[in-house]
């Protein structure tokens, strides 16, 4: 800051400008100072919370029965079953008494010896081998899986809350310009053609009449018509060379304007990338808020 404005106080937002040194110019070259923005503070973002609501699915269907086809077994071979004798021993029975009352029956004791059995020799049993054909599964169709619609409750955001946006004062660059170079400014010569007089043919002379003579009054006539005519020419020169210095400068004056826009452009540019650079930054940090969510 300069020393005649320290006594002022530098708000946010207010642009504090110091005098403007123009120095000689210098056509062509531009100088600008930097740009000095202070930072942009943004307050938190505040979001509601995310309602969603149930999600509905409708039945999953699957159609097309499962067709197996038929087992094939082979013979079951078993072979002779061969059975020992059986041997059994004497049966010896005990002698019965008959007692002195009726109806009483009493017997010995019915002794019978062991019933002695041979061995069981049963054959070997040669099972064929089971021979199953090929399970034969027809296609398993399954229907379309019907899905009802999703329905999702409307998203609550809170209000965006942003903090007011301080900006520095803005600093601008001397502005130095070089001395204006001007070239000579060139004429071209004055070309004129060479006069040819042809030969003074002179009628008759008649007598009482006397032709003009330098001096008289038609001699001076055309001295002053000659004059006149030269200072036109000179006059229609210097309008010419004036027309050519005026398109000259529209078109150094075209050229700066198209460079003015050709900035103006590339500026423009670098917004929008910064601005598609901030739109990108907040659709990620709009898709971490959804994962932490979730």
């Amino acid at each position: 800051m300069y020393p005649e404005n320290k006594h002022l106080q530098v708000l946010a937002g207010t642009t504090v400008r110091g005098p403007t040194v123009r120095g000689p110019t210098v056509r062509g070259t531009t100088v600008r100072g930097t740009t000095v923005r202070g930072p942009t503070v943004r307050g938190p973002t505040v979001r509601g919370p995310t309602v969603r609501g149930p999600t509905v699915r409708g039945p999953t269907v699957r159609g097309g029965p499962t067709v197996r086809g038929p087992t094939v077994r082979g013979p079951t071979v078993r072979g002779p079953t061969v059975r020992g004798p059986t041997v059994r021993g004497p049966t010896v029975r005990g002698t019965t008494v008959r007692g002195p009352m009726r109806g009483t029956t009493v017997r010995g004791t019915t002794v019978r010896g062991p019933t002695v059995r041979g061995p069981t020799v049963r054959g070997t049993t040669v099972r064929g081998t089971t021979v199953r054909g090929p399970t034969v599964r027809g296609p398993t169709v399954r229907g379309p899986t019907v899905r009802g619609p999703t329905v999702r409750g409307p998203t609550v955001r809170g209000p965006t809350v942003r903090g007011p946006t301080v900006r520095g004062p803005t600093v601008r660059g001397t502005t130095v310009r070089g001395p204006t170079v001007r070239g000579p400014t060139v004429r071209e010569p004055t070309v004129r053609g060479t006069t040819v007089r042809g030969p003074t043919v002179r009628g008759p002379t008649v007598r009482g009449t006397t032709p003009p003579e330098r001096g008289t009054e038609g001699g001076r006539e055309r001295e002053r018509e000659r004059k006149t005519e030269t200072e036109r020419e000179r006059e229609r020169e210097r309008e010419r060379q004036r027309q050519r210095q005026r398109e000259r400068d529209r078109e150094r004056e075209t050229e700066r304007e198209r460079d003015r826009d050709r900035g103006r452009e590339r500026e423009r540019e670098r917004e929008s990338e910064r601005e598609r650079e901030r739109e990108r930054e907040r659709e990620r940090e709009r898709e971490r808020e959804r994962e932490r969510e979730r």
